[in-house]
Formats: structure tokens, sequence, C-alpha cells
């Protein structure tokens, strides 16, 4: 079989998309590992199934064709590799994106049942990491915003990496806290049933003393009104009572 001979650019560029093919492929894997229903999925394999007819079209013309294609349009096999690199980026972002996405979904799940104050109690960089999530919802919407554009630009894409890796540390975090985030939360509801019972306590103790006055009163009041049969005249109490002996 006779070999296809590339230019310098081209053997580049081939070398270029297969690496970034290979990264993209471990980061497929893991997105689907996370969560095999995300929607990133069925876009991830489109992006690789076009790189893949890109390149078909450059080793059809190369091999097949005598090149006929390059002849009528000078720079066709570069112009087909460059779109190839640029699906594969896409299909590795969009793997990243999902996984993250994925991972973010899973952290907030895992966190949900505690308050703030739990969560500082049993991960004491809790607050940090609070932190650290928000820089990377700024960053995320900032890369997103650059793919858009259609922009293949490594840096960018080493910054989806770190955020990826820095998610992945933040679940086992938390759940390797889980036991110690559940101790705090069985404290807290053993606190809040005393809390209750006390309160609860206090009010029944608070009724009866509260009853037992009103019945003292009651009967203060009662043995202190004169019998009604008892006529007397005010006047001559009054006179009788100031009358200087």
């Amino acid at each position: 079989m006779d070999s296809i001979n590339f230019s310098p650019e081209e053997n580049k560029y081939f070398v270029d998309i297969f690496k970034l093919y290979l990264q993209a492929k471990s980061i497929i894997i893991f997105a689907e590992e996370v969560d095999a229903d995300s929607k990133y999925n069925d876009q991830v394999w489109k992006e690789i199934r076009d790189a893949f007819d890109h390149l078909a079209r450059v080793i059809f013309d190369k091999k097949l064709n005598s090149s006929n294609l390059e002849k009528a349009d000078p720079g066709y096999s570069v112009k087909n590799l460059d779109k190839a690199f640029g699906h594969v980026y896409r299909a590795c972002y969009d793997a990243a994106e999902g996984a993250i996405f994925s991972l973010k979904s899973k952290l907030f799940d895992l966190i949900k049942p505690y308050d703030s104050r739990q969560l500082s109690q049993a991960v004491p960089d809790y607050a940090k990491d609070r932190i650290i999530i928000e820089a990377y919802n700024e960053e995320l919407t900032s890369q997103r915003t650059k793919k858009d554009v259609g922009n293949s630009n490594a840096s960018d894409f080493n910054k989806l990496i770190k955020i990826l890796d820095g998610l992945k540390s933040l679940n086992k975090k938390y759940n390797l806290s889980l036991p110690h985030l559940e101790e705090v939360r069985l404290q807290d509801v053993k606190s809040a049933k005393s809390t209750i019972k006390s309160n609860t306590l206090a009010a029944i103790i608070g009724g009866v003393i509260v009853a037992a006055i009103i019945g003292i009163w009651r009967e203060i009041a009662h043995t202190s009104i004169l019998p009604i049969g008892n006529k007397i005249n005010n006047k001559e109490l009054f006179t009788s009572t100031f009358v200087w002996q």
C-alpha cells in the first residue's frame, strides 16, 4: 500500500488532533461515569463524528482522489484538518463542561440537607470552598462565551480542566465528611427536641401556676364579700367611724 505524503503543517495538525482526542477520550469516559444520561453526551459524540468526517475527506483526497480537491482548492487539506481539530476541541470542551455540571449537581445535592452552621462545623474550610465554587462559576461563564465564538484556546481549556479537577476534589472531600455532617445534624435534631420538651414543660408548669393564682384570687374575693342579707347603712357606717370620742 502506497504511503500518503503530508506536508509538515499537515503532519503537525494530525499530531495535535490525536493528542487532543486522547485527552478528550479520557474526559468523555469520566463524564459518562459521572452521569450516563447527561444531555452533553450526544453533543460530544456528534463533535467526534464531525471531526473524523473532516479527517476522512483529507485522507480520501490524498489517497484515492489524487489530491484533485487540493488542486482545485489550495489549502483544502489544511482547512479540513483545522476544522477537525476544532470539532475535537469542542468535543473535549463539552465533555468537560458536562462532567463539571454533573459534579456541581452532585455536590449541591450532597450538602443540601445541611445548613451553613452544620457545614462549617463539620468542614472547617466550608466558607473558603463556597468562594472557590463562585470563582468556578464566574470562570465557566467566561469560558462559555469564548467557546460560543469558536475559540480553540489551549490556555482556556486548561482552566476548564483545572475547574474539573477542583470539583472532583471537592466532591471527594464532602463525601468523606458525610459521617461527621450526619453526626452534627443528628445532634441538632436531638437538641431541638430537648428544647421543645423543655419549652412544653415550662408552658405546662406556667399554666398550672397561673391557674393556682387565679383560684386563690377567686377564693379571697369570695370570702371578702359581705352576705347579701346584712343591710348596712353607709351613712351610719361612715358617721360612726369618724365621730371623735
